[in-house]
């Protein structure tokens, strides 16, 4: 009898032996209840993510200006010219053409041209974020430049009679500039179209990308209504005061 009670009691402590090895080792291996009740991330959602206006125009800032490619248009200065010869009398002034005193002068000139759209005047009221993660941004005017003026040596005419003066520095550059300042208006609507269309088509990439990257689904790129293609500035630089006959 001793010894079967013996067994019963080894019998018995072994089983509790296991059920509280296996009560420890369900608490150490299995997940927690708060573990299984956790949302997987505590992140907001991607709209929250989205830059703030003032974020968007810091960063399309610093772009800075984004250029076309070139354009050059040509203009031949036509002059033709007389000297006129005066003299005072008791009857009033005399005026009078000399003779053999004409001068045609034909001046060709290159000018060369690039239209750039400054980012750097941007603001917040130029941005507009939509409610289905859109964004729509409003670009300034295009700026036209002229990057370059030159003068035609090897085309140029200057025919003057015996009696003619000659033409001064300050006459030709006075004529040259003029003519250069008026070229933009002359040169054809394409070639316009394409300055401007370049410009604006290097911009938009830049900013597209930019948004896109940071998290925006559409990119909408404009430009102010009624924007006139021959009323925009003509930034001339310090070309023309540099253009020497």
């Amino acid at each position: 009898m001793k010894i079967n009670y013996l067994c019963d009691m080894k019998r018995t402590i072994a089983a509790i032996v296991i059920i509280v090895v296996g009560i420890l080792l369900y608490f150490v291996l299995a997940p927690s209840s708060e573990q299984e009740t956790t949302v997987p991330s505590q992140e907001p959602p991607s709209e929250a993510k989205l830059m703030s206006k003032s974020e968007i125009a810091t960063l399309v800032k610093q772009q800075s200006r984004l250029y076309s490619a070139e354009q050059t248009a040509h203009k031949t200065i036509i002059l033709s010219t007389a000297e006129k010869d005066s003299i005072s009398t008791l009857l009033g002034t005399l005026k009078w053409t000399r003779p053999w005193s004409k001068s045609h002068i034909e001046i060709p000139i290159n000018v060369t041209y690039k239209a750039y759209i400054d980012l750097s005047r941007i603001t917040e009221d130029d941005i507009h974020i939509n409610a289905d993660s859109s964004i729509t941004i409003t670009l300034p005017d295009p700026v036209i430049e002229m990057t370059s003026c030159e003068i035609n040596h090897n085309k140029e005419v200057y025919d003057s009679q015996i009696f003619a003066s000659q033409k001064s520095q300050d006459f030709i550059n006075h004529h040259v500039t003029a003519a250069a300042n008026d070229v933009w208006h002359e040169i054809g609507r394409i070639s316009q179209d394409k300055i401007l269309n370049s410009a604006k088509a290097n911009a938009n990439n830049i900013i597209a990308n930019a948004l896109l990257g940071s998290g925006y689904k559409k990119v909408n790129i404009e430009y102010r209504h009624g924007l006139n293609i021959n009323g925009l500035t003509i930034d001339t630089g310090k070309i023309l005061g540099n253009i020497k006959y």
